[in-house]
This record gives structure tokens, C-alpha cells and sequence, in this order.
């Protein structure tokens, strides 16, 4: 084929698809598959920009595919009113919230920490420099509303007590709920290692801008906790207290030992000194002990 033909082809090709791209526009709307374009829609051939304006997609549709299997790609989910990543069986591997039904986002396993590609083993799995060196992860237990935290090592900067803090008396304050006894009553911890945070109560209502229903936040309750390394300071310092004082009742034990001892002599020189008055007694007459 000459130079001449392929460009001219190369223009025939270019001006068919502008021409096209009029016509439709000039319609208005035109729904084509999966996506619909809307007039002064944003149209690009070989990276050259030929119209702008809105690219819109159907509800339960894909907003782009992967061609070698149509599963993976970007699926707008009107179920749930989301955003789902989709994997090669068409499940969602992450999913980001845009509706009341779900406004929230989630990550089915998610690794932290590695610049090369691996699969996490849990869930949340920050690594550190290497594959086989997990610094941490993070993962579900076999109860509801319980997590298993495995790390190396958790690093703080809370606070210790100093010399005046009564720890001890402190700890032997922490009482059970009265309701639950298996249940911590949190308003007896040490203020120190009392926290709550605020959860926020929703309610849904009518978006009249929107025409559709919101969640919004109508208030907020305060969820009751335990500072965990607060806690472990004091826990040390009352360990500590402990200590001293069973030091200093070690100290008192070895002096009342010590003053014993000297008891026990002075109990055999009495003695001794009985047995002589007793001899020198029974000398002079016939007494009972004698």
C-alpha cells in the first residue's frame, strides 16, 4: 500500500467518526450499550479532544471493562447505590459508598507497607521491609464485635504516673456494672484512662435538591472505652507501689526476726538462771519442783 493511501484512509477514518459524532450529538441524548452521551458531551480520538460535556452510565452497568473478561472492571451497583471494583468472578474486591443504603467504603484485603505487588494474608497487613516480616495485622475474631490486634510492638506517649499518684488505690476503685457483671463500669477507671468517643446518630429525611433520600446526622452518643496504655501505666505504678510496700513489710518481718532472736537469748539466760535458784532452793528444802 502507498503513503498516499494510507493517509487519506487515515483522514476518511477521522472525518467518518466526526461526522458521526455531529449527527449524534445533534440529537441530544444518545444511549449507546452501557453508557449514554449526552450533547456537548467530552469526546477525545487519538488523544485529541473533540467535544465536552457529560458521560453518563446506566444503573447496573459497567463504567469500564476489562476486554480479555468482562467481569473486571468498575461496576456502578444500584442495589447498594456504590461503586464496585469487580475481580475476574465479578465479585467486588472494593467498594466505595454513594448512596443512603450504603454511604460508607470498605476494602476486601488490603496490604500496607510494600512497594512490589503481593497478596495480604489478612484482611488489614501492614509489612515491613520484607515479605516474611510483618510488622502488623489486623482481623476479625469468631465473635461479633470482637478484633484480634497482632503487632510487634505498640510504641505510645502516654502518661506515667509520678511519685504522688495513689495507683493502687486508684486500681482497687474499678468496679463491674452493676447491670453486667462481666461487663467493666467505665466510670470508675482513673480519669486518666477514661475515654469515650462520640457515635453519630442518623436519620434518614428527604432531599428535596436531590430528590431522593439522605442520611443525615440528627445527633451523637457518647460510646464509653478504656485508654488500653493509660491503663498499663498505672497498672505499673501500682505494681510498683506493691513492690515497695511489700519491700518495706520484708524490712519490718527481718527486724521483728532480729528482735525475736534476741527474745529467744534472753528467754535461755532466764531459763538458766531459774535452773540455778531452783538448785539452790532445793538445797534448803523439799520443794515441788524440786
Amino acid at each position: 500500500m502507498r503513503k498516499k493511501d494510507v493517509d487519506f484512509n487515515f483522514f476518511r477514518n477521522k472525518v467518518f467518526i466526526i461526522v458521526l459524532l455531529v449527527v449524534i450529538l445533534s440529537l441530544g441524548t444518545v444511549f449507546a450499550g452501557n453508557f449514554i452521551i449526552k450533547k456537548d458531551s467530552m469526546i477525545t480520538v487519538n488523544d485529541t479532544l473533540i467535544m465536552e460535556g457529560e458521560y453518563l452510565v446506566r444503573a447496573g452497568d459497567y463504567v469500564f471493562g476489562y476486554e480479555g473478561n468482562k467481569n473486571v472492571g468498575l461496576f456502578l451497583n444500584p442495589e447498594t447505590a456504590s461503586y464496585d471494583f469487580r475481580n475476574s468472578l465479578g465479585e467486588p474486591n472494593m467498594v466505595i459508598g454513594a448512596g443512603v443504603t450504603l454511604d460508607s467504603s470498605w476494602i476486601k484485603t488490603l496490604g500496607v507497607g510494600k512497594k512490589d505487588r503481593y497478596v495480604p494474608d489478612y484482611p488489614l497487613e501492614v509489612r515491613g521491609k520484607n515479605r516474611n516480616n510483618i510488622t502488623a495485622f489486623f482481623e476479625g475474631a469468631i465473635q461479633v464485635g470482637e478484633m484480634i490486634i497482632s503487632p510487634d510492638a505498640f510504641i505510645d506517649r502516654t502518661f506515667y504516673p509520678n511519685k504522688t499518684y495513689d495507683a493502687m488505690r486508684k486500681i482497687k476503685l474499678i468496679k463491674p456494672d452493676l447491670g453486667n457483671t462481666n461487663k467493666l463500669n467505665h466510670k470508675t477507671l482513673p480519669a486518666e484512662a477514661y475515654r469515650f468517643y462520640l457515635e453519630p446518630i442518623y436519620e434518614t429525611i428527604w432531599n428535596e435538591t436531590l430528590n431522593e433520600p439522605q442520611l443525615v446526622v440528627i445527633g451523637y452518643k457518647e460510646i464509653e472505652g478504656r485508654d488500653m496504655s493509660a491503663m498499663i501505666s498505672i497498672n505499673t505504678k501500682g505494681l510498683q507501689e506493691l513492690m515497695e510496700y511489700t519491700e518495706s513489710l520484708e524490712e519490718e518481718i527481718d527486724l521483728m526476726k532480729e528482735e525475736i532472736d534476741i527474745m529467744e537469748k534472753e528467754i535461755d539466760i532466764m531459763e538458766k538462771e531459774i535452773d540455778i535458784i531452783k538448785e539452790e532452793l532445793c538445797k534448803k528444802g523439799n520443794y515441788v519442783f524440786c
